[in-house]
């Protein structure tokens, strides 16, 4: 018949194209690549029982054709939905046991076609119309062979379903290929549908579907060289939103939770189920507030949550193509590395600041110190001569001896400058701080006075310190005097020691810090305490917070200089109304130094001067 070449050849070029495809899907690598693949191949396997079955002159020869037929139908339409759920971002759902749950339906009716003629219950009748060369099987459906159609349709269906809800979310590239592959799978869907209500008949085939395959096959093409597909998947945006470490929310024009991705769920604290259609406000208390500050354009702000956690958040608006506001998108970006580098900086910066700045008070005291000792000398010297000399002048000796305690104690004023700008001559040895800190515990005790309760706990193995067990004592006494001024109603004052590691602030404090095991001496009391604007000051010479005439200044700057002449550090903590803290860190000695030390027997360690 006229009608056997053009069914016979589109069926060749059909088979042709859909081989073509299914060997190019097995060189792609996105996303239902391979799945693709197999779906061209049963359609190839599916045109071609087709072609057989036309060819076939017997009934039983047909019928094989035909069963083998519904086995490439059957993978062809389950392959489908699994291909639309990988490409569209949702294969999570087909697992191999959700595919072999699928498979069941068309497992039964492989059977029951098989044995059909012992129940009958596939297909009523069938027979063979000889067509010239070519041949029409027709077929009367029975129960099954319905509940098989109607189990077809639903499962293409639901891989319809997933491309038009991708559709729905996807941008203008995606929606492309979403377009081409809808209308690929929709002609020989709709084709199928009409060869069933007498369109097989009117064109002589047995399967008019396999003769729309080349034309779902053009659309195919069309969609690689113009959309990309196989090429560019949609699910890689799905997948870049959903391994972000930012959390983005998308929100409607109410500002209610439409989407929001993994990231976003764990910083809010909620399901991605609570989150979707409510307001963000009532989801997330930062919500409100937030978006509160929020205007039209788009508004980068920063918030921290209460673990410590910095966050960036950028608002922008989201328009649709008539420039009409349809909702914001939320991107939240963790930088609490950045806030911890801008702190940690700052405070190195700050103490540096701090370092210079008490490294030049140092050298304009060390210089004054050297000056008025010089000019101090010789009035010193000739008070004393007058005090000689004027032995039988009582009031005149009176005045000598005045300007003799007055000039005493500039010279001890002197002292202690020479102490701040470490210039004064140390007599070091190799000690406990333990023994040091139990032989001044009695003097301590005397300093405070009654109403100070004190609480000491020494740590026995802390190791040896090179230093000048005197100048520690000093720095005891002026701690204690501070504290006790600090408590005039009573406290506790509380003298701890122990071993340290010291800790990276320590190091750029204290090179020498690095070199091994510390001792960590702390004072605390719980006192009036300081403000910060006190604190930034507290190592400065002369300055101090008592009445006029009741202290120099200098108490705690002797401390601090002492301890840096000793290759050690010193911070202070305190919080007005609670209390002070002082911690002192000083390097140990370790055991190969010492055994050099005493090995060499031309260096004296009795005394260095720094």
């Amino acid at each position: 018949m006229s009608s056997f070449p053009f069914n016979l050849l589109t069926l060749v070029v059909s088979m042709l194209i859909t081989a073509i495809l299914a060997i190019l899907g097995m060189y792609r690598r996105v996303p239902g690549a391979r799945t693709f693949s197999l779906l061209m191949w049963s359609f190839t396997v599916w045109t071609l029982t087709n072609t057989l079955c036309m060819l076939a002159h017997t009934l039983p020869i047909a019928l094989l054709w035909d069963r083998i037929a519904y086995v490439a139908i059957d993978v062809s339409v389950i392959g489908w939905m699994v291909f639309a759920g990988q490409y569209t971002g949702n294969g999570r759902w087909f697992t191999p046991r959700n595919i072999a749950f699928f498979a069941i339906v068309p497992v039964i009716a492989f059977v029951l076609t098989w044995t059909n003629q012992w129940h009958g219950l596939y297909y009523n009748s069938a027979r063979l119309e000889l067509l010239g060369d070519t041949s029409l099987l027709q077929i009367s459906g029975g129960p099954v062979y319905w509940l098989h159609m109607i189990y077809l349709f639903g499962v293409s269906t639901i891989g319809i379903a997933l491309l038009v809800q991708a559709y729905a979310r996807s941008s203008t590239l995606y929606r492309g290929q979403f377009i081409v592959l809808f209308t690929a799978v929709l002609i020989p869907w709709v084709t199928y549908i009409l060869g069933y209500v007498g369109g097989n008949a009117l064109l002589n085939c047995n399967d008019i579907t396999t003769l729309t395959f080349p034309f779902s096959g053009l659309v195919v093409f069309w969609g690689i060289t113009r959309y990309k597909l196989l090429e560019v998947a949609p699910i890689a945006r799905y997948a870049v939103l959903e391994g972000l470490l930012d959390g983005v929310i998308a929100l409607d024009a109410d500002a209610r939770v439409v989407d929001a991705n993994p990231a976003a769920q764990r910083i809010i604290g909620k399901p991605l189920k609570t989150l979707i259609g409510a307001l963000l406000a009532e989801s997330w208390a930062r919500g409100a507030e937030l978006l509160g500050q929020a205007s039209d354009q788009e508004d980068v702000l920063e918030f921290s949550t209460p673990d410590k956690h910095w966050y960036e958040i950028r608002i922008s608006p989201l328009r649709n193509w008539r420039e009409e506001h349809v909702g914001r998108l939320v991107v939240l970006h963790d930088i609490t590395d950045l806030k911890c580098s801008e702190i940690e900086r700052a405070r190195l910066e700050e103490q540096l600041r701090q370092a210079q700045k008490m490294e030049a008070i140092g050298l304009l005291a060390g210089g004054i110190a050297h000056d008025f000792n010089n000019l101090l000398t010789p009035i010193i010297g000739y008070a004393e001569i007058l005090q000689l000399r004027l032995r039988q002048e009582e009031t005149l000796a009176r005045y000598a001896g005045s300007i003799m305690e007055a000039a005493q104690r500039a010279a001890s004023i002197t002292k202690q400058l020479k102490v701040f700008s470490r210039k004064q001559v140390l007599t070091l040895q190799e000690i406990t701080l333990e023994r040091v800190i139990r032989d001044f515990m009695p003097i301590v005790h005397s300093i405070v006075g009654e109403t100070i309760t004190i609480e000491a706990s020494l740590q026995s193995d802390t190791g040896r310190v090179k230093v000048d067990p005197g100048q520690i004592q000093q720095v005891l006494m002026n701690l204690a005097m501070n504290a006790r001024d600090a408590m005039p109603h009573g406290g506790m004052l509380t003298i701890e020691l122990a071993s340290a590691e010291p800790d990276a602030l320590d190091h750029h404090a204290s090179p020498a810090l690095a070199t091994g095991p510390c001792s960590a001496l702390t004072v605390r009391d719980t006192g009036e305490g300081m403000t910060t604007e006190t604190l930034e000051r507290i190592f400065e010479p002369f300055f101090t917070t008592k009445e006029r005439g009741k202290g120099t200044g200098l108490g705690m700057s002797v401390v601090f200089g002492i301890i840096k002449q000793h290759q050690g550090h010193i911070t202070v903590d305190s919080t007005p109304g609670v209390g002070t803290t002082v911690r002192i860190i000083l390097p140990c000695v370790e055991e190969h130094a010492q055994q050099t030390v005493s090995e060499a027997s031309s260096v004296d360690i009795s005394e260095a001067t720094i």
